[in-house]
């Protein structure tokens, strides 16, 4: 006796696992454990990829960083620390307000 109805799941869900599989295969090396911990951040949320969302989020990644890969590292890491599902433009790192405020603190010791 063969379900057919579970049959055709296996066949979509395996076609989804290579589908995903082939998206993550073409990710540069360098950038495949920021996308890695992108991924299972996602998992956490309870939002996992599918293989469209994480292409259309690699193009997001890849236009905002202009290429750049390590800018590309710290755009989906900052997603990840942030608790994001999506990825957006690096936050400026302005030491500025935090050096202000600690010298406030000085002068007023």
């Amino acid at each position: 006796y063969k379900n057919e109805k579970n049959d055709k799941n296996y066949k979509n869900e395996k076609k989804y696992k290579d589908t995903l599989a082939s998206v993550r295969g073409s990710v540069p090396e360098e950038l495949r454990d920021a996308v890695h911990d992108f991924e299972e951040h996602r998992q956490k949320l309870k939002a996992p990829l599918t293989a469209t969302a994480l292409s259309r989020i690699l193009t997001k990644v890849n236009t905002l960083a202009g290429g750049d890969i390590e800018l590309s590292k710290k755009i989906l890491w900052q997603s990840v620390e942030q608790g994001w599902k999506g990825v957006f433009p690096l936050k400026e790192e302005d030491g500025g307000d935090k050096a202000s405020f600690l010298d406030f603190l000085k002068e007023e010791a």
